[in-house]
């Protein structure tokens, strides 16, 4: 299990990695894309997490989120 995070500016070929890696490992690989909702609020980025692995009912505290998100990954 991996996590990596992928910063850069514009047209460094950050979505062509994505793309790439979603190409060979499929739904082992997760992207999300970061928003200024997240800023220092970890419960946003676990929300988008959840969100993005289908969890339709995301608890409410970060705490909450991030035993879900164990859970599903």
């Amino acid at each position: 299990a991996r996590f990596i995070i992928v910063e850069g500016d514009t047209g460094l070929g950050k979505t062509g990695i994505a793309r790439a890696l979603l190409n060979k490992y499929g739904q082992r690989i997760l992207p999300i894309e970061a928003t200024d909702v997240w800023k220092d609020n970890s419960g946003a980025f676990l929300a988008s997490i959840l969100l993005a692995l289908g969890v339709k009912d995301c608890p409410q505290t970060a705490v909450g989120r991030l035993q879900k998100v164990i859970e599903r990954l």
